[in-house]
């Protein structure tokens, strides 16, 4: 195989192999954070913990785009970023909630509008005869997500700004465009359903 071809062939799997690195730090930058919150910690691991932040930050940004660019997105390249970010909002929330930074039915939120996301996704697609069976995005919702996907960011700048209340505030602005997501969605799917 020239190099060329081997290069083309390993350039298909960088946006998978960083939604996975970026599965892969979830569990130490939830450490990490617990670990800030409730102990007396080395300075240096404040700078460790952000450059775990910043990574899977930067790892779901760039997943996508490079993707997008070299052209090899895929269903699964979707459903992995997806889980990825799933498990990283949904991780980071609980801890949140169990320290009671953010109050707990917030994260009970988020899993609803994942569930919400899944079953409007899928009913999406089949009316809009789609088969290949990608989540459908919408942009309030993914705002939204980018958004709560930031809240980790907030507490750790806890040095340099009010982060609870500041998070707070976030909370309900971000509970009320979520269900301005569900609702447009609901919406799409009225739309969909009168054009049969």
């Amino acid at each position: 195989m020239n190099s060329k071809k081997l290069w083309k062939n390993y350039q298909k799997h960088i946006p998978n192999g960083l939604s996975m690195l970026r599965l892969l730090l979830v569990a130490p930058f939830i450490f990490g954070i617990y670990t800030i919150n409730t102990t007396n910690y080395p300075q240096n691991w404040q700078i460790a913990v952000t450059a775990l932040f910043l990574s899977i930050i930067t790892s779901d940004v760039l997943d996508g785009f490079i993707a997008r660019k070299l052209q090899f997105t895929s269903v699964r390249g979707a459903k992995l970023d997806i889980i990825a970010d799933a498990f990283y909002i949904i991780s980071s929330l609980a801890l949140f909630a169990y320290l009671r930074i953010i109050p707990a039915w917030f994260v009970a939120v988020i899993l609803a509008k994942c569930a919400e996301f899944i079953l409007t996704s899928k009913i999406i697609n089949k009316k809009s005869q789609n088969k290949k069976g990608v989540a459908v995005f919408d942009k309030i919702g993914k705002t939204s997500i980018s958004a709560t996907m930031l809240l980790p960011g907030v507490f750790l700048l806890r040095n340099a700004i009010n982060y609870q209340f500041v998070m707070g505030v976030l909370v309900y602005i971000l509970t009320i465009t979520l269900l301005i997501s569900f609702l447009h969605r609901i919406y799409i799917i009225i739309q969909l359903k009168s054009e049969d």
